[in-house]
């Protein structure tokens, strides 16, 4: 009878050892630990670049203009003849990456040392409109410049609220730049302006959901 408790007791402890070892397995199996990190591509490609404007003479735009594209930079020299010539680039801004982009800055050189151009140039800008923050204006040339993106189905410029989805290469983003000597000038000056602006559209990862 002795025996036969002894035996019992020595195979009830096996049992018990078994399966704290078996649960401490379990456990260790089904233990995590660390840091979970969710990573994305940035691919933002400047598509379709259309040069326009009005050089003095009825000179066509495009023969008075160079430019280069580079990921989201773009460089262009011009070549003002007169007051009230202007260049405007338009293009596509795609996004080729995994992730959505939200517009963060637009870094501009040479950064002229005014940026309010209400009455100087031709259009909106007369009534101090959308342009009157996005753009630079040198008082000793006339020069002026602006850039701005927008976002052409809701008609937004320049706002970083303006979310690019990812793989959108729909075309309503658009990226704008206007260069051009001011109205504010006098006519009957004819020394010509060349100049060369950079411009890079800088783009983050966005963590707004987009429509």
């Amino acid at each position: 009878m002795k025996k036969n408790s002894k035996l019992l007791i020595i195979g009830i402890s096996i049992f018990v050892i078994a399966l704290a070892i078996g649960y401490a397995l379990f456990s260790e199996n089904i233990s995590i630990s660390g840091t979970a990190k969710a990573e994305g591509q940035l691919d933002l490609q400047i598509t379709n670049v259309d040069v326009s404007g009005q050089i003095s003479g009825e000179k066509t735009p495009s023969n008075y203009i160079d430019y280069d594209v580079e990921g989201t930079k773009i460089t262009m020299t011009v070549n003002l003849t007169a007051p009230n010539d202007y260049f405007q680039i338009t293009a596509n801004i795609e996004n080729h990456g995994s992730v959505d982009a939200r517009l963060n800055n637009v870094d501009a050189t040479p950064n002229f040392n005014r940026a309010d151009i209400c009455g100087l140039i031709p259009g909106p800008s007369e009534e101090c409109g959308i342009f009157k923050d996005m753009t630079y204006y040198d008082e000793e040339t006339g020069v002026y410049f602006v850039s701005a993106l927008a976002d052409m189905s809701n008609v937004e410029l320049n706002s970083t609220d303006i979310v690019i989805p990812a793989g959108d290469t729909s075309g309503n983003y658009q990226m704008i730049i206007l260069t051009g000597w001011s109205n504010e000038w006098d006519t009957a000056i004819t020394e010509s302006h060349q100049i060369t602006f950079t411009v890079d559209f800088g783009f983050i990862q966005s963590n707004k959901k987009t429509r």
